[in-house]
């Protein structure tokens, strides 16, 4: 906005802050369905500009208003330039993901049977869109989950073997492959602990 102000008036951009200040308190803004000044006292701007009753006008002159008038509808046409502008590159990567809604900030999730002991109202702030993956598939019948909601793992086989060098000795590693995981999810731990 400031800088469609500069653009615009040039080295007199000071002096029209405060008709900047004017536009935008009293263009209407959609999230809350009225003007800022509307809704901070309760009643539209009566302004110099506006003024409907001839008698309410000043002794101001017709010059002096025809002046601001053209000014603020400039004022008001680079606003609405700035903001489609922001809101054009805003939507590019904006997509609704549709979520059963329990109040505006939070959802409920369908869990399955297993997970019974959770509880299924998350913060919108915790939820991501999942993108599908094969190697995502549970089989709730190989997960055995406790009281706890944990599940106990086994390594399954070794794929790789490594030394770790630090100063004065050498630490033997190896990569291992655990139930319920896949290949890629293998980790890498001491020799000494696997034994």
């Amino acid at each position: 906005m400031l800088r469609a102000v500069i653009l615009n008036f040039g080295a007199s951009w000071q002096e029209s802050l405060p008709l900047v200040e004017f536009s935008y308190n009293n263009s209407y803004q959609s999230r809350i369905q009225m003007a800022p000044f509307e809704a901070l006292y309760g009643r539209k701007c009566r302004s110099p500009l506006f003024w409907d009753d001839l008698s309410e006008i000043p002794v101001t002159g017709p010059d002096m208003i025809r002046e601001l008038s053209d000014k603020v509808k400039l004022i008001q046409i680079s606003m609405r330039t700035a903001q489609d502008r922001q809101a054009k590159h805003a939507n590019v990567r904006r997509r609704t993901l549709n979520f059963e809604q329990v109040c505006d900030p939070a959802y409920r999730l369908a869990l399955p049977p297993a997970l019974s002991g959770i509880h299924d109202v998350f913060h919108v702030s915790m939820l991501r869109k999942y993108e599908p993956d094969a190697s995502h598939i549970l089989r709730p019948d190989e997960a055995e989950l406790d009281e706890t909601l944990s599940y106990f793992k086994r390594p399954i086989q070794i794929l790789d073997h490594k030394e770790r060098q630090l100063r004065n000795k050498s630490i033997p590693l190896v990569k291992v492959q655990w139930s319920r995981h896949g290949i890629e999810e293998a980790t890498w731990e001491t020799e000494h602990d696997m034994r």
